[in-house]
C-alpha cells in the first residue's frame, strides 16, 4: 500500500528552492530537534514556505504521526546536509522526522520507514546509501537516532511479511563471472557455477551469515538451492 504524500512545494521562485536537478542516489535522515508544542509536520511545512532567503535550508519530506509532507521534487537538490554543493545536498533526498512534544515520534519514525522504503523501491536507493545527516557535516543529527542507527537500518529491512529481500530476484552486477554455491560457504570446491552481470537467480528465501560475510539463499526457475554472495558490490535486489 503506497504512504499518502501531502504536496506542499515550494514555489519555482522561492529562495530557499534551488532548482538545480537531481538523480536521487541517497537518502539522508533528519530529526527537526525542535520539541515545541505543535511543530508538526505542516507547521514546518509553514516554515518553509515563510523563509526569505536570509537563512537557505529546505529538505524534499517532514513526516509527523499523522502526515508526510513533501516540500521539493524528489528530482531537485535541496539544503539540508550541510555540504553545500557537495555530495549530500546534490545527490540525496532529505527526510526531516518531527520531535515535537505532544506528537508521536515512534509513531513518526514508522511512518518515514514506509517513506523511505517507497523511495528506495522508485529509485533503486540500496540500504548502505540509507545515511544520516552527519554522514555529510558531521552534525548531531538524526539526534534520537544515532545512538541505535543499526537499529533504524533494521526497521527498513523488516516488513509484515519477512525481511524485504524475501522473494525478491536477484541479479549479478559485476562485470566478471560472479560464483555461487551448492552449500553457505565460500570454498572452491563448493562451487557450483557462475553468473554474468544482468543474470541471477528468480527468488531470494534467506539470507545467511557465513565466514565474515553474508549470502542469499536463493532458488533457479527449478527450485534447486544455491548460495551467492549478498554483497551490494557483486548483486542487485529486484521486486518480482
Amino acid at each position: 500500500m503506497q504512504l499518502e504524500i501531502q504536496s506542499m512545494l515550494l514555489p519555482k521562485n522561492h529562495p530557499c528552492r534551488p532548482g538545480h536537478h537531481m538523480k536521487p542516489a541517497y537518502i539522508t535522515v533528519h530529526t527537526t530537534g525542535n520539541r515545541s508544542r505543535g511543530a508538526n509536520a505542516m507547521m514546518h511545512g509553514k516554515y518553509l514556505h515563510n523563509l526569505d532567503g536570509s537563512r537557505m535550508v529546505s529538505w524534499h519530506y517532514t513526516v509527523d504521526e499523522r502526515e508526510v509532507i513533501q516540500h521539493l521534487p524528489d528530482n531537485e537538490s535541496g539544503w539540508h546536509a550541510g555540504d553545500g554543493n557537495g555530495p549530500g545536498n546534490r545527490s540525496s533526498i532529505g527526510i526531516e522526522i518531527c520531535e515535537h512534544e505532544d506528537g508521536d515520534f515512534e509513531q513518526a519514525v514508522r511512518k518515514s520507514v514506509q517513506l523511505i522504503r517507497q523511495l528506495q523501491d522508485k529509485y533503486d536507493i540500496p540500504l548502505s546509501r540509507i545515511v544520516p545527516h552527519q554522514k555529510w557535516s558531521g552534525k548531531n543529527c538524526p539526534r534520537p537516532l544515532l545512538p541505535e542507527w543499526n537499529a533504524f537500518l533494521m526497521k527498513l529491512q523488516d516488513t509484515p511479511a519477512g525481511p524485504f529481500y524475501i522473494g525478491k530476484k536477484l541479479v549479478s552486477v559485476y562485470d566478471g563471472r560472479l560464483r555461487f554455491y551448492v552449500r553457505p560457504s565460500w570454498k572452491d570446491e563448493d562451487v557450483y557455477g557462475h553468473v554474468t552481470s544482468g543474470y541471477g537467480f528468480p527468488v531470494i528465501t534467506n539470507k545467511l551469515k557465513v565466514g565474515n560475510g553474508l549470502q542469499y539463499e536463493v532458488k533457479n526457475s527449478k527450485g534447486k538451492v544455491f548460495y551467492i554472495t549478498a554483497s551490494e558490490q557483486y548483486v542487485r535486489l529486484l521486486n518480482v
